[in-house]
């Protein structure tokens, strides 16, 4: 019997209990809340059915859809796969020319040490009113006799062979090598060149007895005002020529480090230091 002929039925037989019983309210009531569940029943049922085949149709629908997901997922996944690889193998091969240009440039910064450390060492020993004195004095110790033009074929050579490497560094490391390796060289030919005037130029004077602005310039892309003025007056009475150095060398570490490690050195805690040196020393061995 389908859902019409059951509403049918139970209305007639609704109506028949009705007229029997004489129009009783209860039984009234009682009747309309029956009906009112049939009729429930029937829309249920009418709904159920139009739900049922919607979500077939969804069905069908998303089915196809999840399948060229699938097949979408699939080469996205090869191709990522393949793009990965390739990458991988990319950044490995460039960061281990990275690593090895950092080796050679840090070698090389100790060469432009060695070489000038023996000229501006004068600085950190002889008071401004001292340099005179040993300017006119050809046969002092306190100064080695360097030719200049020898000390400029070794800058010449480090400037050839990490301008080799530049790529590989970063310019941001290339740079404080550039203001490292320029400053070391002006500084160590003010006292190379002692004779021309009898006199030893002031760290911060240029050849001409001025303020050297040039060398001032360069320093500001290094450090702060602060920072700068900091390093002067901690050196005093004597010139800062090797602090300076010295700083700018611990600059350069920190960028290595950045390079090497990922994060700065000097921002991780001691046992993090600690155990990145031990397990530095055990790669030595």
């Amino acid at each position: 019997m389908s859902v019409d002929e059951i509403l049918k039925v139970a209305f007639s037989t609704a109506a028949a209990v009705i007229a029997s019983v004489g129009g009783a309210s209860i039984i009234i009531f009682g009747i309309s809340t029956w009906l009112g569940k049939v009729w429930a029943e029937k829309v249920y049922l009418k709904n159920s059915s139009l739900h049922s085949k919607e979500l077939e149709k969804l069905k069908k629908h998303y089915a196809i859809e999840l399948e060229q997901l699938k097949s979408e997922i699939s080469q996205r996944q090869d191709f990522l796969s393949t793009s990965l690889s390739a990458l991988s193998s990319g950044y490995i091969s460039s960061r281990e020319r990275t690593l090895v240009a950092i080796e050679i440039l840090w070698k090389k910064i100790l060469e432009i040490k060695a070489q000038v450390s023996e000229v501006t060492f004068f600085y950190s020993i002889l008071l401004p009113s001292e340099y005179s004195e040993a300017a006119s004095n050809k046969t002092t110790n306190i100064i080695p006799e360097i030719n200049p033009s020898k000390l400029d074929d070794t800058f010449a050579q480090v400037s050839i062979e990490v301008s080799e490497m530049r790529p590989f560094l970063g310019e941001s490391l290339y740079r404080l090598y550039y203001i490292y390796r320029a400053f070391a060289y002006r500084q160590a030919l003010k006292v190379l060149r002692r004779y021309d005037k009898k006199t030893i130029y002031e760290w911060d004077k240029n050849f001409e007895g001025k303020e050297d602005d040039v060398m001032y310039q360069a320093l500001k892309e290094v450090f702060t005002g602060e920072e700068l003025q900091n390093i002067i007056r901690n050196s005093q009475p004597f010139a800062p020529v090797q602090d300076i150095l010295n700083a700018i060398e611990l600059k350069i570490v920190v960028e290595m480090n950045e390079w090497i490690f990922g994060r700065q050195l000097v921002n991780m805690s001691i046992e993090e230091q600690q155990r990145i040196l031990k397990l530095y020393k055990s790669i030595l061995r």
